[in-house]
């Protein structure tokens, strides 16, 4: 927990680098009420580019193109939730935990893990790399996940987890993800820096800017607990009813039950990253950002129900 704080409390500082450098230039302004709102826009602006122009190369990087006839088989899947009109691209990425994953209008699947590839040449040449370079380095509980992982990815559920993505892309939640990640930034350094113009009336300097960073920490990890546990668990479900309404009844219990076993697999083997929530104690979904497990596969089966 204390090595998840401090990696927290040197992000922020790093974070606070450019407001330092304005305190320096001009501390009047800097804790200014204008001056707070405005170097505060400022990162949160610096961040949203970022995070844009990182995701974008990411979504642009197609290294690894399924072959045309597993291209046609993934239209149809687009033609079928109605999505013709996006071009939306197919990449193979390894993905470490997960099948599938969407960006902007890219969706990158696994090829160790999707199934009706096997026989593709360039599945094939993906995995002679995989092999040789990445699959040595990986450890064995993350190993042992990917084969449970492919014994219980049924082509049902498979079918539904490519909708789901498509579902991402239609209620655009790569931008949304970039937006909320700015708007935290900028709460963050809203509320270190009041807290230091606030201080700097009874402490010097040095104590009023550390504080600052206690409270920007504090505000970053709420603010993210708040956005992976509500506002991405929202966005999950929202993708999850988009994949249902294009799925049979059998396909959305498919997937309800590769899910509830897939939350098994990552809590059994520790695939799930460890951070400041998971040492609080608090449920997964706070560092994952979704509904997890057997909430999720109940809200599946509920949903394929009303299908039938």
């Amino acid at each position: 927990m204390i090595q998840q704080l401090w990696a927290n409390f040197v992000g922020i500082f790093r974070l606070s680098i450019p407001a330092l450098i304005a305190y320096i230039l001009s501390p009047n302004f800097t804790l200014s009420i204008p001056g707070i709102i405005a170097i505060s826009s400022c990162l949160a602006l610096g961040v949203l580019y970022n995070q844009y122009a990182l995701s974008k190369r990411e979504a642009d990087t197609l290294a690894y193109v399924p072959s045309p006839d597993i291209l046609a088989l993934l239209q149809k899947e687009v033609t079928l939730c109605g999505m013709q009109d996006r071009s939306i691209r197919f990449g193979y990425s390894y993905l470490f935990d997960q099948v599938a994953q969407s960006i902007f209008t890219t969706i990158k699947i696994d090829p160790v893990l999707w199934k009706e590839c096997e026989n593709d040449p360039v599945k094939i040449r993906i995995m002679e790399v995989l092999n040789t370079h990445i699959m040595p380095t990986v450890s064995q509980d993350r190993k042992i996940f990917s084969e449970k992982l492919n014994q219980n990815l049924t082509p049902m559920a498979q079918r539904f987890i490519l909708r789901h993505e498509l579902g991402h892309i239609a209620h655009n939640d790569s931008y949304k993800r970039i937006i909320a990640i700015a708007f935290i930034v900028f709460m963050t350094v809203f509320g270190g820096m009041a807290t230091v113009a606030w201080l700097s009336p009874v402490l010097t300097v040095g104590p009023a800017f550390i504080l600052g960073l206690c409270a920007a920490t504090v505000i970053d990890l709420f603010l993210s607990a708040l956005n992976n546990h509500f506002i991405k668990a929202a966005q999950e479900k929202k993708a999850d009813i988009f994949a249902a309404s294009h799925s049979s009844s059998e396909e959305v219990y498919a997937a309800a039950d590769f899910f509830y076993k897939y939350d098994q697999a990552l809590e059994e083997h520790l695939v799930i990253p460890q951070n400041i929530f998971n040492s609080f104690g608090l449920p997964s979904s706070y560092a994952r950002g979704y509904y997890c497990g057997q909430e999720r596969s109940d809200y599946l089966r509920k949903a394929a129900e009303l299908i039938k």
